[in-house]
């Protein structure tokens, strides 16, 4: 894996699955300390204990973070820059399934919520208040189903140009709005909607590269096909029931499903990436779902400026959160070729 560079990490939903894996793996390959954000303390607690177990190091601290509420995000933030402490790696790996339209108090689908709105509040409250290293690395959970060629879901992600023209006249960020509140999607598909809310994980990640001060950077990463996660508890029986363990055994025999592990070292390899790449999407190969992280430059819905730049503003709307003028760090980004070349991720 290399020398990793990261000091301090700060890791969402981590006290489970690829979050959980993902803390440990960071540990391992030399991190100093990992910051454990998850809903609740006895949760972050719970973790810790078994993280200790597992690494034989003292170098995990706890954060309660609930990622719907954009409030509890801002406060968390402030938090930890009150405590001096200064992220390296901030993985943003939270996020929900679901079976039915669930809204956060604030009126956005529980899904997009959990996925974005408090990341979002997050990241900026700690950009704002110094709590970020001045070459940190963002990443935020991606999914080829942010594409629309995952088979097993047999769901693309809302069209939002074609939905702003027919229902918003044109206006895309009204769109993106009404779609995270679950005004759009109806009947309720969680399917649809988690595509649609991993498409606009990557627009966000587009859109605070070009905000982001000199130095830093951020990427929408794929952790790839990862069944075991038990990230579909909260999905519909046929598919947690049927689907799901389908995957996980006839996957692992045709390789198109990996282990946790795999999935995980993903994002601990994302902290290495170059601020060259700084805004892209990583995943595997177009109607794949394992194999080597290549950068998707090809996805005409993914790499789209207009709905980059839509994106920000709605995103402010949501929470009420914004970033101040920064000095962009991601001017021009060439956009070839599309695998990784610094450093390539490993395949074992």
């Amino acid at each position: 894996m290399g020398e990793l560079a990261t000091k301090v990490a700060l890791v969402t939903g981590a006290n489970s699955g690829l979050g959980f894996e993902a803390a440990a793996q960071l540990v391992e390959a030399g991190a100093q300390k990992v910051i454990l954000a998850c809903r609740t303390a006895a949760k972050a607690e719970a973790a810790r204990g078994e993280l200790v177990r597992r690494t034989g190091r003292q170098a995990f601290g706890v954060l309660a973070l609930d990622t719907s509420d954009a409030a509890a995000a801002t406060t968390a933030a402030e938090h930890l820059a009150q405590s001096g402490e200064v992220v390296d790696l901030l993985l943003l790996n939270a996020g929900m399934s679901a079976r039915t339209l669930q809204t956060t108090a604030a009126g956005v689908d529980q899904l997009f919520a959990s996925a974005l709105v408090g990341h979002h509040a997050l990241t900026v409250g700690l950009l704002e208040h110094g709590g970020l290293e001045r070459t940190a690395r963002i990443v935020i959970a991606g999914s080829e189903a942010a594409r629309g060629d995952v088979p097993a879901m047999g769901a693309l992600p809302v069209d939002v140009r074609e939905v702003a023209n027919e229902r918003f006249g044109g206006d895309l960020q009204a769109t993106m709005v009404a779609i995270a509140k679950g005004e759009v999607i109806q009947p309720y598909d969680p399917a649809v909607a988690y595509a649609t809310a991993k498409c606009m994980a990557v627009w966000w990640a587009a859109a605070l590269a070009d905000r982001l001060p000199r130095g830093m950077a951020v990427f929408a990463v794929s952790p790839g096909a990862a069944p075991a996660t038990g990230f579909a508890r909260n999905m519909p029986f046929v598919t947690r029931r049927l689907m799901m363990p389908t995957m996980r055994v006839v996957g692992s025999v045709v390789g198109a499903t990996g282990s946790v592990a795999k999935a995980a070292r993903r994002y601990v390899e994302a902290a290495s990436f170059t601020t060259e790449y700084s805004g892209s999407f990583f995943a595997s190969r177009p109607r794949r779902m394992v194999g080597p992280l290549v950068r998707d430059t090809d996805t005409p819905h993914l790499i789209h400026p207009e709905l980059h730049d839509a994106f920000w503003p709605a995103i402010v709307q949501l929470t009420g959160v914004d970033v101040s003028a920064a000095e962009s760090s991601t001017a021009a980004i060439d956009v070839g070729p599309a695998v990784v070349a610094a450093p390539p991720p490993s395949e074992e």
